[in-house]
């Protein structure tokens, strides 16, 4: 603008440039000084409208580098969501493996209660079969016992009834009768209760020490009839 204000106070009329000066040389000289003024106004001109120009593509490229830098920022957001999500997702799979490990846990440690379960109801059910044939050997042994005690009474009314030779004839029949009768009914209590040490051998893989006391007190009043004692068991 300072060069247009400067051209327009140099520029001067042709009318006035020919009262003012009177010589050819001057006037050559102002002619060179507008011409050289034009150019000069021209190529300002074109300067001008370049600096619009590059004006305009700076606004551009400012414009754009806003944009990028609006688009960036929305992408650290973005990113720092992501982030965030990422973090929140780390957190619930470590929580699902503890929980997960704790289930784990759990189902071992009722696996092992049901198990012990198992044991205790066979256990259960092998005291449940060694009472029932306990009690099954007691009720034998009883009845074995009432037997043995009828005997000498049979013998006693029998030997009454007969006379003197009879008598002892009776009494010698009765008495290898009895005898008889004695040792198989302690040769059947020997078998049912070796039957019952079988019966519980399968059952269990060894036997109670109360168990075999037991047996040996109810065998010991047939053994005596003919041995002094029963052997250690």
């Amino acid at each position: 603008m300072h060069c247009v204000e400067e051209y327009a106070s140099l520029h001067i009329p042709e009318e006035q440039q020919n009262e003012v000066l009177d010589t050819g040389a001057d006037k050559a000289e102002l002619l060179h000084s507008n011409h050289c003024l034009r150019t000069l106004y021209t190529d300002m001109q074109k300067a001008v409208e370049m600096a619009e120009d590059n004006n305009v593509l700076l606004r551009t490229e400012n414009n754009d580098l806003k944009n990028q830098i609006k688009s960036s920022r929305q992408s650290i957001q973005n990113l720092q969501l992501l982030v965030n999500e990422l973090e929140d997702i780390r957190a619930a799979k470590a929580e699902k493996d503890q929980i997960c490990g704790e289930i784990q846990a759990s189902r071992k440690q009722l696996q092992q209660l049901e198990e012990q379960r198992l044991d205790l109801e066979h256990k259960e059910e092998l005291i449940h079969q060694k009472d029932f044939i306990i009690e099954q050997l007691k009720d034998n042994m009883s009845e074995y016992i009432t037997i043995n005690q009828m005997i000498p009474e049979q013998e006693q009314i029998e030997e009454e009834k007969n006379t003197d030779t009879q008598e002892e004839q009776a009494a010698l029949y009765v008495s290898k009768s009895c005898s008889e009768s004695i040792k198989r009914g302690a040769c059947a209590t020997v078998v049912l209760c070796f039957s019952m040490l079988g019966v519980f051998g399968a059952l269990t893989p060894t036997l109670s020490t109360d168990v075999l006391d037991t047996i040996r007190h109810l065998i010991e009043p047939y053994c005596r009839l003919h041995h002094t004692g029963l052997p250690p068991v």
